[in-house]
This record gives structure tokens, C-alpha cells and sequence, in this order.
């Protein structure tokens, strides 16, 4: 999900430079024709922002958050979320009553369940966490 809203990020801010730059260059066309690509550099320096936000959070969290260890306690697509004709799937995992979740995920398997993951998490906001699937 994350690289998706880096494609995104980018590919909105190049084209909306681009329209900007062929509008600017054109200088006949009206002002409200010139905002269309101000729209699209807006959204893509957003989608930008927020997958940037994501990694930084990420790397804080590893760097500086408790490291503990939660068991994988669920594996279940989420319904209310289609990518390509797909449902992504969600991992659930507790650590002392703590439950923990996942972003989305392509595919993965059943037999996860059980298994030992590694999750940071900040420890002045519980609720600010990140599961580490890398050794998944």
C-alpha cells in the first residue's frame, strides 16, 4: 500500500508540473484552466507526504521504540478493501493484551498463526506501533 501512494505521489506531481509548465508556457489560457494541474501537484505532494510520514514513523520506531515480541494471533482479509479484484489481508498479533495490526498485505498464509513477530512500539503512545514483517 505504501508503494503504491509513492507511484501515485509521483506520477500526480510530475504530470501536474508538466500541465502547469505547458499552460504557464502557453500563457493563453484562463486562469481557471490553470488550476487543473495546481490540483494535481496538491494531491501528489499529499500522497508524497503521507508515505514519507509512514517511513520516517517507521524508522523512528525501530530506532527509539520498546522492541517486543507479539504472537500472530489472526490472518484475515479485510472486506471493505478491493485492490485489483483482491482483498488485502491483515495480521493480528498480541503481545501482554496488547493487540497489534498490520497494513494491508498482498497474500499471505494461514500458517502464520502462532508464529513470533517483532513489533516496536513507542512508549510514551501505545498506540503509535510498528509490526516488523521483515522476518516473515
Amino acid at each position: 500500500m505504501q508503494f503504491v501512494m509513492l507511484v501515485i505521489g509521483a506520477i500526480f506531481t510530475l504530470v501536474g508540473l508538466g500541465l502547469g509548465i505547458g499552460f504557464f508556457a502557453s500563457g493563453e489560457m484562463p486562469l481557471i484552466v490553470c488550476l487543473l494541474p495546481l490540483i494535481f501537484v496538491v494531491l501528489g505532494v499529499l500522497f508524497l507526504y503521507l508515505y514519507f510520514k509512514k517511513k520516517l514513523q517507521a524508522k523512528k520506531l525501530k530506532e527509539n521504540g520498546r522492541k517486543v515480541w507479539a504472537v500472530i494471533t489472526n490472518v484475515s482479509p479485510n472486506y471493505s478493501v478491493t485492490i485489483n479484484g483482491r482483498h488485502p489481508y491483515i495480521l493480528t498479533c498480541e503481545y501482554n493484551g496488547a493487540i497489534f495490526q498490520t497494513d494491508y498485505m498482498k497474500a499471505v498464509t494461514s500458517d502464520l498463526v502462532g508464529k513470533n513477530v517483532t513489533v516496536y512500539v513507542d512508549e510514551e503512545d501505545p498506540a503509535k506501533y510498528f509490526v516488523d514483517l521483515s522476518e516473515l
